[in-house]
């Protein structure tokens, strides 16, 4: 990021996926951001909350959360080196910075390199942050978007 843009980016510092319990129960990730400010992303699938934890070592079908009879596309891709490591090389960093204020919305940009060129793709932001923590990836966060959230909650 160039000086102008670290002051408008706030870089996640832990990223959370949970079932929050109700009927219908939400999937969520929280981003817990620099400023101690958070950014909350709900109706994610659950297939990434499941994923994201089984990367951190807790499997949330044990706790009956989320059940496990079957494998996700993200399992698959969390459990194979060598995408993990290709991904690891290519993928520079997930930066979400826009909300789609009619729709509610947020969308991310996920920044690939090989060295020599760089392609921006927009995302959705629980995919993108899958691919961040799947390889050890930063992500930004617009501070704008955080401070609107939180004002909100």
């Amino acid at each position: 990021m160039t000086k102008k843009e670290n002051g408008e980016y706030l870089r996640v510092v832990e990223v959370e996926a949970y079932v929050l319990p109700g009927n219908p129960s939400t999937p969520v990730i929280m981003l817990k951001l620099e400023e101690d400010k958070e950014l909350t992303l709900y109706y994610v699938p659950y297939e990434i909350v499941e994923a994201i934890n089984l990367m951190g070592g807790v499997d949330l079908s044990i706790k009956k959360i989320i059940g496990r009879d079957r494998e996700s596309i993200f399992d698959l891709l969390a459990s194979h080196e060598d995408i993990k490591n290709l991904l690891s090389q290519d993928l520079e960093k997930v930066v979400i910075d826009e909300l789609d204020i009619e729709t509610g919305l947020f969308t991310a940009k996920v920044f690939f390199t090989d060295g020599k060129n760089r392609v921006v793709r927009r995302m959705i932001p629980s995919h993108a942050v899958f691919l961040a923590v799947m390889s050890g990836k930063p992500i930004f966060v617009k501070k704008k978007l955080a401070e609107t959230q939180n004002y909100r909650a």
